[in-house]
């Protein structure tokens, strides 16, 4: 055991060298992601009225100004969104994305410790390394290093929540999770399986927060940038044709890809549906999902009112796995998720990973699934180029899609061996 201890401590050591290398060759490039998030914090700086950057127009003005070139780039982001980027703004956009680079990176190491503090491991444990590891060969959070997005923040604010969970702390449950809701919109489904898991002070906590963070900050952002969001962002945002692209990896991008026509970005849908039906039709298919979830959850047969003391027992197997794999239903239901938003697929893949590692032997045939799945999730492939091919060659390029669904629902699925009812 000392060896393979030493053997992954050689191989973490090579790929965390790695990982800096390609972070800090990648940090002095301007992209789009980190462009919407500087220009959306600086207006608030210079202009004290967050509501101007949801006009496209006056945006793509300041991205000029600061110095983005021809990179084009909205505003698509809650008020709230405008403070993540405050601690780099008074440095110009270069400097600026180097130093959001050091913070990304330090929110991924962050959160890997978290997570595995979370999963009862020592600091030193072969378990801890190869988690390392399986995040150092995750090609999702390098894509969100480079373009300079906050998905690495969002790991470390959910891993926190997680370890809330876990340590039955509706607090450090509920603060994290109503961040995340503030500065990106994000964490819907989470908070709905707090219902679902029985835990209503962490559900009611949570809102109670996000509602205060709107009320303290609006004298700042005021009432006009709240409806501007509403009117120029989340009142139809995932509709355009725009997201019947294959880099759009959602089933709101799949369905859209396959009904929505048209005649120079998607002409190989296979019949033209109109919007009200495309819509109705993404609800359907997640509700589909949804109830084959929430079927599995309760065939488990989880006590989410009991939470055992450490090791992980069966009731905290059962909390922390329900609500990883409502963080990456997050992923697949949002109406947009690129390559780098399934980095949240991470904690998932750690919990369930622990326990197939750990009951090698009788989930064997599951283990090489659960592998396979996670290599899929975790290599570049090159998807994108499918997007000209007609139906049903282009179901192959949503790979992340298809793989994030059956790892939630293998996660979901592999534990129920050792979970019984607690009477």
């Amino acid at each position: 055991m000392k060896n393979i201890n030493k053997i992954l401590l050689v191989i973490c050591i090579l790929l965390i060298g790695i990982f800096l290398f390609y972070s800090a060759s990648r940090s002095g490039k301007l992209t789009h992601g980190f462009a919407s998030y500087y220009t959306f914090s600086r207006i608030l700086i210079e202009e004290h009225d967050i509501s101007r950057a949801y006009d496209t127009t006056y945006f793509y003005q300041k991205l000029s100004v600061y110095g983005f070139g021809n990179i084009k780039d909205i505003a698509n982001n809650p008020p709230g969104n405008s403070v993540m980027m405050l601690p780099a703004e008074w440095l110009d956009p270069l400097p600026a994305k180097k130093l959001w680079t050091v913070f990304s990176v330090m929110f991924f190491f962050s959160s890997l410790l978290l997570l595995t503090k979370t999963l009862g491991y020592p600091f030193k444990s072969n378990f801890t390394l190869v988690t390392i590891v399986i995040a150092l060969i995750f090609y999702p959070v390098y894509n969100g290093i480079a373009l300079g997005q906050a998905y690495a923040l969002m790991l470390l604010l959910f891993s926190l929540s997680l370890y809330g969970v876990k340590h039955n702390r509706p607090w450090l449950t509920a603060i994290p999770l109503a961040a995340i809701i503030f500065i990106k919109s994000y964490g819907i489904i989470p908070l709905v399986f707090l219902l679902i898991m029985k835990k209503y002070r962490e559900f009611f906590l949570t809102v109670l927060i996000v509602i205060a963070f709107i009320l303290v900050t609006l004298p700042v952002f005021q009432v006009d940038a709240w409806q501007l969001y509403y009117n120029n962002v989340l009142n139809g945002f995932g509709t355009s044709i725009l997201f019947a692209n294959t880099a759009n990896q959602t089933i709101n991008g799949l369905v859209r890809h396959m009904f929505m026509f048209n005649t120079a970005k998607n002409p190989n849908a296979i019949i033209a549906l109109s919007q009200p039906a495309i819509i109705l039709l993404v609800y359907a298919t997640s509700l589909l999902v949804i109830t084959m979830v929430w079927h599995l959850v309760r065939k488990l047969n989880y006590n989410f009112s009991q939470i055992e003391p450490s090791p992980l027992g069966r009731a905290e197997w059962g909390n922390l796995l329900t609500f990883a794999a409502a963080i990456s239903l997050n992923v697949v239901f949002a109406p947009v998720a690129e390559e780098y938003h399934y980095i949240l697929f991470l904690p998932l893949i750690f919990i369930a990973g622990k326990y197939l590692i750990e009951n090698y032997k009788r989930t064997n045939p599951l283990f090489i699934i659960f592998v396979l799945l996670f290599i899929i999730l975790a290599a570049p492939v090159n998807y994108k180029s499918i997007q000209p091919y007609g139906f049903p060659v282009y179901l192959l390029a949503y790979p992340k899609l298809f793989a994030g669904l059956f790892i939630i629902f293998l996660s979901l699925f592999i534990c129920k061996p050792v979970i019984t009812r607690v009477e």
